[in-house]
């Protein structure tokens, strides 16, 4: 057998199928001592299910979103799965095969599906998968699974029951909207979504307040036409600061055209990115009070999932970016590409991403200089967290991110943005996912709190996860859960703690 390119990487956490749910939570064994004021659930979303009777998903983010639930109480642990009932999910577990085309797979065509069908799913939103697999958030005092689509599931916290499906293109008109909205310390959040007008699509910003109609009292708060009429970009997220909302266009563009046809014909979306790297990436700012554009900036291109965090600092936005220097990640995550990947020297540019600053200076007459960022460390991370509902908008000191270094893939990374300094956490043939940062009661600084990660490990232990309790300010470890499930346990992405409501 030769040697593995990455003797460090273990495919196997991303190549796992769930084949069994957990309903009933199962005891885990605690080792250490869990602090007594964590009380809530660890929630978590990520794909799930590789196939359906012998048809096999192509892509990672075609698998069937799967929700796990970390129940933290009186220093013990308890853990659970379930599949998210998508309409997806629906059909292909009837069928027994893939019946509804993903991202990267396609599926047997419908041949029942008249030709007026056709054409409204590409206007109403229900023309591309509901696998909601990405992210889950809460707005007011519900949760959200999300995907990219439209569309989002109102989730059980403590059962992970899949409550209500809410299409938000019947409302808005959109046809995608972000995986991760921002969330108030009020209740109140806010997406980013894109909307086909007669005048061409064009990129909104949805606000939701917190209300008893939930999503369904939403409203459209800020708007701008796409820089190119029939390619709008990709986005997963966008910025966000007291006065702004900071939406960055990055030339990985969703034409119009293609998609339609993809549509049309249930072939895979994936086929029709286009990636220009000789375009700018630009910085579109929106204000919060009227809506209004503001100013564009510019920079060099690069791609990118995750911002870290946007404030104003001394009339400047500061926008911090986990930043790729292209979209090869996207084909990256073939699941052909991940199972080859100890055969291919190349495969982990692919995944370098550099946390960056970027500096847009507010009320200046040049646009059309290019913004030069400023590394905040030379570890190459993504999935960065912060003291979210304190710092989120404002100025802030650390973040928290997983390793995307394929030499030390296991690592967790504490970043101080100030003196640029880092410290990491990492154990031999051990997995961590994205931590999650929780505040202590009374905190006496920013990173006074625990960060809470799920922890996997390799091929020959697929049946066994794990929650991580780390102290936020040293990552030093305070205590662990671990579990042995039926059923193999695949990574997660992005997850959300829900505290437990005091009597």
């Amino acid at each position: 057998m030769s040697a593995k390119v990455y003797p460090n990487c273990d495919s196997s956490v991303w190549l796992r199928s769930c084949e069994e749910e957990i309903l009933q939570a199962i005891d885990g064994k605690v080792s250490g001592t869990i602090p007594e004021w964590i009380k809530g659930s660890l929630l978590r979303n990520g794909p799930g299910k590789g196939h359906f009777g012998p048809d096999k998903f192509n892509h990672l983010f075609d698998k069937s979103a799967l929700l796990h639930r970390f129940a933290i109480a009186d220093g013990k642990v308890t853990y659970q799965c379930r599949f998210i009932r998508t309409n997806c999910f629906k059909e292909n577990s009837a069928a027994n095969r893939i019946v509804v085309t993903e991202f990267g797979t396609k599926s047997t065509r419908d041949p029942c599906k008249s030709i007026f069908e056709k054409i409204s799913a590409i206007f109403n939103g229900e023309g591309m998968s509901d696998n909601a697999m990405i992210s889950i958030y809460p707005f007011g005092d519900e949760f959200f699974a999300f995907t990219e689509s439209p569309i989002m599931f109102n989730i059980d916290v403590e059962t992970l029951e899949t409550k209500e499906r809410i299409n938000l293109s019947q409302q808005f008109g959109i046809v995608h909207h972000t995986s991760h909205p921002h969330v108030r310390q009020n209740g109140s959040a806010f997406n980013l979504g894109t909307a086909v007008t007669k005048f061409g699509p064009k990129y909104c910003i949805i606000g939701f307040p917190r209300s008893e109609n939930g999503v369904k009292s939403g409203k459209i708060v800020a708007s701008m036409p796409v820089s190119s009429m029939l390619n709008p970009c990709y986005m997963h997220t966008f910025g966000m600061t007291e006065n702004f909302f900071v939406l960055v266009e990055q030339p990985l563009f969703m034409p119009v055209t293609q998609m339609s046809k993809a549509i049309w014909n249930d072939d895979p979306l994936i086929d029709t990115l286009c990636w220009n790297g000789d375009k700018t990436t630009r910085f579109h700012v929106l204000s919060r009070t009227t809506g209004n554009l503001v100013q564009t900036f510019c920079a060099e291109a690069f791609f990118f999932f995750h911002m870290i965090n946007a404030f104003e600092e001394d009339s400047q936005i500061i926008i911090d970016i986990c930043c790729y220097e292209n979209a090869d990640i996207i084909n990256a995550m073939l699941m052909e590409n991940i199972r080859n990947m100890q055969t291919n020297p190349n495969y982990s540019k692919s995944f370098q991403s550099i946390p960056q600053r970027f500096v847009l200076p507010l009320n200046t007459e040049d646009e059309k200089n290019l913004c030069i960022p400023e590394k905040l460390t030379d570890l190459a991370c993504d999935l960065p967290q912060i003291n979210y509902l304190r710092h989120s908008g404002k100025p802030y000191r650390y973040f928290y991110a997983l390793s995307s270094d394929f030499a030390c893939p296991g690592m967790i990374i504490k970043v101080d943005v100030h003196s640029k300094t880092r410290t990491t956490w990492s154990e031999e043939h051990c997995f961590p996912g994205e931590p999650v940062f929780l505040e202590a009661p009374n905190p006496t600084s920013e990173d006074d709190g625990v960060l809470l990660s799920v922890l996997l490990w390799g091929s020959d232990q697929e049946n066994r996860v794990g929650l991580l309790i780390l102290n936020a300010r040293n990552l030093e470890e305070i205590a662990r859960c671990e579990f042995i499930t039926s059923s193999p346990v695949p990574r997660c992405v992005h997850g959300w703690f829900s505290a437990t409501k005091e009597d």
